[in-house]
Parts: C-alpha cells; structure tokens; sequence
C-alpha cells in the first residue's frame, strides 16, 4: 500500500511541474498531454527500482 502512495505521489509531482512547463510553449493544448505518458514512466521506473530493492532485501533472503 505504501508503494501505491508512492507512485500517485510521483504523478502529482511531475504531472503538475510539467503541465505547467508545457503551458510556456507555443502550441501548449496539444503538447500538454504528453505530461501524462511522462508522468506514467517515470512512476513506472521508481515501482520497478522500488521492487527491485525489496527483492534483494527480503526475497533473496529466503533463498
């Protein structure tokens, strides 16, 4: 549950900078979606770093 936390946390954090990085440009109402699928990977990438370091802290353990 904590992980999920987490993960909305990093959407909100990069999801609202980038928006309204987007909104300086020129053609802002099309370019401002892609904060979206950015904000996605990037979640993405922590969940994956975040399960990787469980997976050496406690499930190589019980090997």
């Amino acid at each position: 549950m904590k992980l999920l936390y987490w993960i909305w946390e990093i959407l909100l954090v990069v999801v609202l900078p980038l928006t309204w990085l987007f909104t300086t440009f020129e053609n802002a109402s099309f370019i401002i979606w892609f904060a979206f699928p950015i904000a996605e990977a990037v979640a993405f990438l922590v969940a994956v770093l975040f399960m990787i370091r469980a997976n050496k802290k406690f499930v190589s353990v019980l090997k």
